[in-house]
């Protein structure tokens, strides 16, 4: 009988030391989850700032500016940034500024000869060679390497709900010496040139669009694949 009750005793302590375990472990884990979503959201807490003709990037956990640049030369249009708030692209009547997490910043042309930071002038009575107007939209693949852009003018970003434009892909290269190239979409119409009205990535190297046709709706709805080089 009271080997009976110890083996009991025995085993319903050992029940209760895996329970206490599993417990703990779960809380370990969770608080390591939170521990480290905390972390995240520190490391990715950047700002755009301006002072006067002044534009800064500060990190605010550290407080650390990372970048200033003058604005006096230039019209400042919209900050886009990255969804994991860790690059932006910033647009001027002149180029685009590129910053990356870890990178330098980065001052970006537009593409040559067709395409459009502001046709009347750049604010300091230089005009650009672009015909456009002013982009549609930026979007950044997950690792940051790649940037969609489309371009439009002359009312496109009143046709259907997300206006109309030419797609290039900015691909950027290096690392203490970053460079760019611009890669126009290989979508070409013979009515609407390389005219999409909609654009996504799939993945880092592969890209979505919905070309704008003249098929009575104007609005494809079959996505088109772009393995961007």
């Amino acid at each position: 009988m009271k080997t009976h009750l110890a083996v009991k005793c025995f085993h319903c302590a050992a029940l209760s030391f895996v329970r206490c375990f599993r417990n703990r472990s779960k809380l370990a884990f969770a608080l390591f989850v939170l521990c480290s979503g905390r972390a995240l959201a520190k490391a990715s807490a950047y700002e755009l700032r301006t002072h006067g003709v002044m534009i800064s990037l500060m990190n605010t956990t550290t407080g650390r500016v990372l970048w200033t640049r003058s604005t006096q030369h230039v019209q400042l249009r919209e900050a886009h940034w990255s969804a994991d708030h860790r690059a932006v692209g910033l647009e001027t009547g002149s180029y685009i500024l590129v910053w990356r997490e870890g990178y330098p910043l980065l001052e970006v042309r537009f593409p040559p000869g067709n395409r459009a930071g502001l046709g009347m002038g750049n604010g300091n009575g230089v005009f650009t060679d672009m015909t456009q107007d002013y982009s549609l939209d930026y979007q950044w693949s997950v690792d940051k390497k790649r940037l969609l852009i489309r371009f439009g003018g002359s009312g496109s970003a009143d046709i259907g709900p997300h206006g109309i434009g030419d797609l290039y892909c900015l691909k950027f290269t290096g690392r203490k010496h970053p460079r760019y190239r611009w890669i126009l979409s290989p979508f070409k119409s013979s009515d609407y040139g390389h005219t999409v009205w909609k654009a996504a990535w799939r993945d880092n190297r592969t890209a979505l669009y919905w070309p704008f046709v003249d098929d009575g709706t104007q609005h494809s709805q079959t996505a088109h694949l772009w393995y961007v080089p």
